[in-house]
């Protein structure tokens, strides 16, 4: 791995990769799961190759952590709009009719009896970039005071979660607002329609 900036060493790193985002944890989260019984994952070391930021450099460096996610859940396909896909049940790969633009979820809806109970998740019945936790790890992050996280709830919506702010969990309100307003909060009909 290279590091190009930055002024300290986060505890998460996130970076694209060919199969989707890959999120790289610090060692002190990594400790701190582990005390904590969290399930889900696997920690494989990460060798950073380079860094261009002078500061960095010369900072002390933690060691970080690729992690393989376990857990598994499915989603309700048709509830998410995802209805019109034909998936692999083994490894969660679609297809869909040609016609239509590549298929993106309104929002991700879990069928909770799928849910293995593992607290760091990917979806089973779908291929996605997304990546999902438990309220455990979540807890923990604020807790710990963990830098460089963002959260959303699975069943936001898909714009809301790449464009919003997400779960303020470093916040001083808590619990936080777990989810946006709607469009027409705070208008009158006249004003929303």
């Amino acid at each position: 791995m290279d590091i190009e900036g930055g002024c300290e060493w986060p505890d998460l790193i996130t970076t694209a990769g060919p199969i989707g985002n890959i999120l790289i944890f610090s060692q002190r989260v990594v400790e701190v799961l582990q005390r904590a019984a969290v399930t889900g994952f696997k920690p494989y070391p990460v060798v950073i190759k380079s860094i261009e930021n002078e500061q960095l450099r010369h900072a002390p460096r933690p060691q970080y952590y690729y992690f393989h996610f376990l857990g598994r859940i499915d989603i309700d396909l048709e509830r998410s709009g995802l209805g019109f896909l034909s998936t692999c049940p083994v490894c969660g790969g679609y297809s869909w009719d040609s016609d239509k633009p590549n298929p993106q979820p309104e929002k991700y809806v879990p069928l909770p009896d799928t849910w293995d109970g593992g607290d760091f998740i990917r979806l089973r019945n779908l291929q996605t970039w997304h990546n999902f936790c438990s309220e455990k790890v979540l807890l923990l992050a604020r807790e710990h005071r963990w830098t460089n996280f963002r959260f959303d709830t699975m069943g936001s919506t898909i714009r809301w979660a790449l464009q919003g702010p997400g779960v303020d969990y470093l916040g001083p309100a808590w619990p936080p607002k777990w989810y946006p307003d709607p469009p027409y909060f705070g208008k009158s009909v006249r004003e929303w329609v």
